[in-house]
């Protein structure tokens, strides 16, 4: 966590009063879509019972209430993404064009010093992966932590029994995401590294197009390029390997409440305790509950 503050100061003096006016509409929109998305099982709960015993007036009204809350989502959801990407990609304008600016500023010395394929690794290739963090973490965490929190209360108020079940496979994936941490950082470490020393070696080779022609070094060329590249796919690969496994204990330990609430809840119903209807609504909280929690383990998980 304290790499993310440091990123977040970083990029601070990035984001220009147009950016902070986009960033507060963003937030906004986000409320809107959390409350347009927490009532819309509310009413598919009514809609399901209004079908369950036929009471055809109610379901043509609830259906219609369905219908608009599902078009307000789609419309406030299609705008906020739109205004992420347009805060992303002006945030890495302007960082892209204050380190040209510096570049521009340097001798020439720190250009005997730096090789032309590292630099523009770093100009193109770098600024992008920190240019979704304002959106993609920030805003998303708290976005996350707010939607855990209601669903949280939600659930309790549905049923205490089943929320248990849900409740209780959550220390479970914090337990595994601390696990897996270790490998799962040095992987990606190894990988950006090796994406980074593989980029700017192939751009140092092809600015020197001229001179490897006129001293034939096309064969010792490919050569470290071979290596690098093979270099690089292990290491990709291993990365892979550890975000694929920790991704399906996630599944595992976060997915199985669902399995357990239709079963035991579907006993409920049986016993009318629960409508189906109800039933059908806490299963949606809980994915409100489960989905942001993955997330936030997901990113507690990054050094």
């Amino acid at each position: 966590m304290k790499n993310l503050r440091g990123i977040f100061a970083f990029l601070h003096p990035f984001i220009s009063p147009f950016l902070r006016n986009v960033l507060i509409v963003i937030v906004l929109l986000g409320l809107t879509e959390i409350f347009l998305v927490i009532r819309i099982p509310f009413v598919n709960a009514d809609l399901i019972n209004a079908l369950v015993n036929s009471h055809w007036d109610i379901f043509k009204h609830l259906a219609i209430i369905v219908l608009m809350l599902f078009a307000g989502q789609l419309l406030v959801g299609f705008c906020n993404k739109y205004l992420f990407v347009l805060f992303n990609e002006n945030l890495e304008k302007n960082i892209r064009n204050s380190i040209f600016s510096y570049l521009l500023s340097q001798s020439v010395r720190f250009t005997e010093k730096h090789s032309t394929g590292d630099i523009l690794s770093r100009l193109l290739n770098d600024t992008p992966k920190i240019k979704g963090f304002i959106t993609g973490v920030v805003v998303q965490f708290c976005f996350d932590v707010l939607a855990i929190i209601i669903a949280f209360s939600i659930l309790i108020h549905r049923s205490w029994v089943l929320s248990l079940i849900v409740f209780a496979f959550a220390p479970l994936a914090v337990f595994a995401g601390s696990f897996f941490k270790a490998k799962i950082s040095t992987s990606t470490r190894e990988q950006q590294e090796k994406a980074a020393f593989f980029t700017g070696k192939a751009q140092t080779w092809l600015s020197r197009f001229t001179g490897i022609k006129i001293y034939g070094l096309e064969t010792v060329s490919y050569k470290q390029f071979e290596g690098d590249s093979q270099q690089y796919a292990h290491a990709a690969i291993s990365a892979g390997k550890w975000n694929i496994l920790m991704g399906a204990i996630n599944v595992l330990f976060l997915g199985a409440p669902s399995i357990l609430v239709l079963i035991v809840g579907g006993y409920y119903c049986l016993q009318g305790v629960l409508s189906i209807g109800e039933l059908f609504a806490f299963l949606t909280f809980s994915t409100y509950f489960i989905a942001p929690l993955q997330r936030i383990i997901a990113l507690i998980n990054v050094e």
